[in-house]
């Protein structure tokens, strides 16, 4: 892949959307965060970048949402949303990887964001994102 180069993407790994915040809201656990280069370290410092560690967003069965990544809406979903409730699951993912993992099989978990679950036709739950027109990465289902 060709990307243009500037001086704007240095260091690498930049977030400049980050530097502009107030703060940036970071869905896991400071722990799991991968390491920040030096470099990177030090921009930020110098900008005042502020990283807040919220934790995965985790659904509850009545939880409200601000929004979602939904580009269409079928007349129930729009009914659960416009009545401000989440969706409940049918079942419990979390519960059926300590099931597995109690049974000995081995477990790979993929966090995959928030975007991800949406419908979107580049990067939601049932599609995968094309580069040279060839499918990449892993899907929802």
């Amino acid at each position: 892949i060709k990307v243009a180069y500037n001086d704007d993407m240095e260091p690498c790994g930049k977030c400049s959307v980050a530097i502009d915040s107030a703060f940036t809201l970071v869905t896991t656990a400071e722990f799991l965060a991968d390491p920040t280069p030096k470099d990177l370290q030090e921009l930020y410092e110098a900008k005042r970048t502020k990283f807040v560690f919220v934790g995965p967003l985790l659904d509850k069965a009545g939880a409200k949402r601000a929004a979602g990544h939904k580009f269409t809406m079928e007349k129930e979903t729009q009914e659960t949303h416009d009545a401000g409730k989440a969706p409940t699951a049918e079942c419990d993912p979390v519960a059926r990887l300590k099931e597995a993992k109690a049974l000995g099989r081995k477990v790979v978990y993929i966090s995959m964001g928030t975007v991800i679950t949406g419908d979107s036709p580049e990067v939601g739950w049932a599609n995968r994102m094309k580069v040279e027109n060839q499918e990449r990465g892993f899907t929802g289902k």
